[in-house]
């Protein structure tokens, strides 16, 4: 039998972690979003606590490996980006599938 302990780790760990949904909503919407806009979004999944929501949102996306800084407060995925600077007159998108 599991011990009290395990059985609470497991049930809060079926809820997505704020990075997890926060790459998820970006994977959804294919172009980078304002952090305080994915901050929203993840609120709507993963009611979280505390006085200073967007500034923990702003900097568990800042630290993230998956996520960049796309200027602006704005973030993207880090696949997305690479995309979007071949639109600029780096490589094209198909040279990165």
């Amino acid at each position: 039998m599991a011990h009290k302990f395990e059985k609470k780790i497991r049930r809060l760990r079926l809820r997505p972690t704020f990075e997890e949904a926060a790459i998820e909503i970006l994977r959804k919407a294919k172009k980078p979003m304002h952090y305080r806009t994915i901050t929203d979004e993840v609120l709507k999944r993963r009611p979280l606590g505390g006085k200073t929501l967007y500034k923990t949102g702003y900097s568990v996306l800042f630290r993230s490996e998956h996520v960049t800084a796309a200027g602006n407060g704005m973030f993207a995925l880090k696949i997305q980006q690479r995309r979007w600077s071949g639109s600029i007159g780096g490589p094209s998108e198909r040279t990165l599938k």
